[in-house]
């Protein structure tokens, strides 16, 4: 039976292809709230705050990959359009972090094309219990920066299935990665329950802009990523340049020392089925 999609004109065929591979992802991970979720343990700052990252243990579907798997023809138009894509053109992965001591949930919210394509990540962090005393401490001992560090290195060597269970032949390579810190809700939102959260807010991304930029001239992430970007959101981008260890050996040795590994990562402890 023919596919009817292919009776459609080239020009039609293009821009479904367009939507599939640019619009069609935002919130890929709506679907997946529900199905098992693997854990990670992780000790994230003070010795005494142990962290539960969860994953979906199930991979994305992207629709162009859908497209691609339909027949021959469309297979070859797909990687045809894909490789057409020009770099100004290539839009970043997105990712949301909920922070909420002691769990740690992330969440893909724009996966727009095959991951060896994109040469950006942007993670937006949220920042629940803002004032719990796990998220306090600078150097290798903050919370927030080893989490992120944790989950950007499973995303290198592992791809967008966050909870793959053998690292892919070649780690994938990120130009830039954007963090932006934020608050679970807006602040006038939180004001008369949390006190005075924008002033919390403003001394975690202090707190973690220095630790970011520390990492970034440790070498530990050389070759893997170009560039952090970090902000508190609303406020104006600091970039931070990447660089060998041998600019920086003290703070190598001294995040090394702290559990920061770059590498593929060890098995999940446990499966669970718990929901978003």
């Amino acid at each position: 039976m023919a596919c009817k999609l292919l009776i459609l004109p080239r020009e039609l065929r293009d821009l479904i292809l367009d939507y599939a591979i640019f619009d069609g992802q935002n919130g890929a991970d709506d679907g997946l709230s529900c199905v098992e979720r693997r854990s990670q343990r992780l000790t994230a700052g003070d010795e005494r705050w142990q962290w539960n990252i969860e994953y979906t243990s199930q991979a994305h579907i992207p629709a162009y990959l859908g497209l691609m798997k339909t027949n021959r023809q469309l297979n070859f138009e797909v990687k045809e359009y894909i490789r057409g894509i020009s770099e100004e053109d290539r839009l970043p992965a997105k990712m949301t972090m909920v922070l909420a001591y002691p769990d740690v949930t992330p969440t893909w919210t724009h996966m727009p094309m095959p991951p060896n394509k994109i040469d950006k990540l942007e993670i937006l962090v949220k920042v629940d219990h803002m004032y719990h005393p796990a998220y306090m401490g600078q150097g290798p001992a903050n919370a927030i920066a080893r989490l992120v560090f944790e989950v950007l290195r499973r995303y290198l060597h592992r791809g967008p299935h966050l909870a793959r269970a053998t690292p892919l032949q070649e780690p994938l390579h990120l130009h830039t990665v954007e963090i932006t810190l934020a608050p679970p809700q807006p602040l006038e939102e939180m004001t008369y329950v949390y006190g005075f959260p924008a002033e919390q807010l403003r001394i975690l991304a202090h707190e973690l802009c220095d630790v970011m930029r520390r990492l970034g001239r440790s070498g530990i992430v050389f070759g893997s990523v170009d560039f952090f970007k970090f902000r508190l959101e609303g406020h104006d981008w600091r970039l931070i340049p990447v660089t060998s260890r041998i600019w920086d050996e003290q703070d190598s040795a001294l995040f090394t020392s702290g559990g920061y590994c770059w590498d593929a990562g060890d098995p999940f402890i446990r499966g669970s089925a718990g929901t978003l």
